[in-house]
């Protein structure tokens, strides 16, 4: 006899257990989807985060580029600012420099007439003086005359002044009512005891002076001319 065995049918518990394994397949799929949408949401966190951190420090460079750029500015300013102050000191160091220069070589010069007033007796040219002008080939003289008498009697007379040097190899005198700066010149005199006189003048291009002759021809007949030479004093180049 053959073994017969008989099941029960139960579709009602294929049914429970088929919608069981769909909620657990439900919820594992659930869960890796949620976490996996949490581990998106994290990293989008962090990169945003990232993202304006990364947005701060490009603000906080950029500003401090600025502030760098202001301060070379302002360094090169600075720098430019005393490079022009030291040249201008230079140039009120050496313009006074000269001053003293000249003012020096003018006492002296002084000091010599005022030497020579106490042996010299009569009308005399009792020293010239020479300086430089700004512009090139101008120049200023300087005449010191003196009248050393007895009497109280005013000198007066006439001048003339020639400068002889060389131009183009040649010799040549040059009067001072041709070259003289301030037109017209006066080249009269009027001594009692002391008179100084000034004329400025410009020499000609190529024309280097060397002596510079004087002549004082006084009015009354009887007095004698007073002639003086005077080597040029201002050594050129």
């Amino acid at each position: 006899m053959s073994g017969l065995v008989v099941k029960n049918h139960r579709p009602w518990q294929y049914s429970i257990a088929i919608i069981i394994m769909s909620m657990v397949v439900a919820g594992l799929t659930w869960l890796l989807l949620d976490n996996s949408h949490r581990s998106i949401i994290t990293d989008k966190i962090s990169i945003n985060n990232d993202n304006n951190n990364l947005m701060q420090l490009n603000k906080t460079l950029e500003q401090k580029n600025v502030d760098f750029q202001d301060q070379v500015l302002m360094l090169r300013q600075t720098a430019e600012v005393d490079t022009q102050t030291a040249g201008l000191l230079q140039q009120d160091l050496k313009a006074l420099q000269d001053d003293i220069f000249y003012l020096k070589q003018e006492l002296e010069f002084y000091q010599d007439v005022m030497d020579s007033s106490r042996t010299v007796v009569g009308l005399v040219v009792n020293g010239m003086y020479i300086e430089p002008l700004s512009k090139e080939n101008n120049y200023r003289m300087k005449l010191i005359l003196t009248h050393v008498a007895k009497s109280n009697r005013v000198m007066e007379g006439k001048m003339a002044i020639e400068i002889e040097g060389t131009s183009n190899e040649l010799k040549r005198k040059i009067d001072m009512k041709e070259i003289t700066i301030d037109k017209p010149i006066d080249l009269s005199f009027k001594v009692k005891s002391f008179s100084r006189v000034e004329y400025n003048f410009v020499l000609p291009p190529n024309f280097y002076a060397e002596r510079v002759f004087i002549q004082l021809r006084p009015s009354r007949k009887n007095d004698p001319v007073i002639d003086k030479v005077y080597d040029w004093p201002i050594v050129t180049n």
